[in-house]
């Protein structure tokens, strides 16, 4: 930041006036560069405590003079929250000297607009923001919850897929184990399981010639009339094998 420009802000806010001087300077500043907070960089904590009240009010006044908006990112944010850091505002009469006097709503809390707008006073304005900030933080802990949440179901879900694949497998291999009598029953009974769990059961069945013809029949009950694919040909393969029993 030049310091000439920082010290046209200081003898502004000094005299809460724009002269005729340095009214001509500002005219042809760049105000989105010197409004910017990022441009100032150190030069902030430099200043001394009077230095720093002034050229607060100085930006306050020259950004609403010339419509140097800058929103959040106004430098007077910054300055503000420096005064405050420093305990120069216990009593909030420059904040609300500064609420009187500018344009910006974001000024000098940076809370949003829509805060300052349903304030009408210095108090409402703090009362509205602390209020605004705890719903943020409350809003942010719900968020936190809701992740951790569904986190917890996503692992449940994982769990509960894997339990599946297990019994699965395990149940596999106990049909592995019995005698096609015992494998065709176990096929009729299971109400848990789709009929498509058991395809290649079902293909063991169509092999052994010694399964009577009623067995396959009942297992050809359970299929839907529209099957399609590999379900299509073994409902073929498994009427085939119904007619060569009779």
């Amino acid at each position: 930041m030049k310091k000439s420009y920082i010290e046209i802000l200081i003898d502004v806010g000094k005299h809460i006036d724009i002269d005729g001087e340095n009214e001509q300077l500002l005219k042809v500043a760049d105000g989105y560069y010197l409004n910017y907070c990022e441009n100032w960089h150190d030069d902030i904590t430099r200043f001394s405590d009077n230095e720093l009240v002034n050229v607060f009010k100085g930006v306050v006044l020259v950004e609403k003079q010339f419509d140097w908006m800058g929103g959040s990112a106004a430098v007077g944010v910054v300055l503000y929250k420096e005064i405050q850091d420093r305990g120069l505002d216990k009593e909030l009469h420059l904040a609300d000297w500064a609420i009187h006097n500018t344009k910006n709503l974001y000024v000098p809390f940076g809370s949003g607009g829509r805060i300052r707008r349903k304030s009408r006073n210095i108090v409402e304005s703090v009362l509205n923001s602390q209020e605004y900030s705890h719903q943020v933080e409350i809003e942010k802990l719900n968020k936190k919850e809701r992740i951790l949440s569904e986190k917890i179901t996503g692992l449940k879900n994982q769990l509960s897929q894997k339990s599946k694949i297990i019994n699965d497998q395990k149940r596999k291999l106990e049909l592995s184990e019995i005698s096609g009598v015992e494998l065709a029953n176990a096929i009729i009974n299971d109400t848990d399981r789709s009929i498509y769990f058991f395809y290649h059961e079902i293909e063991r069945l169509i092999t052994d010639k010694t399964i009577d013809k009623s067995y396959l029949v009942a297992i050809l009950n359970k299929f839907k009339t529209t099957e399609r694919g590999k379900l299509k040909a073994l409902v073929v393969r498994l009427t085939e094998a119904t007619s060569d029993r009779e």
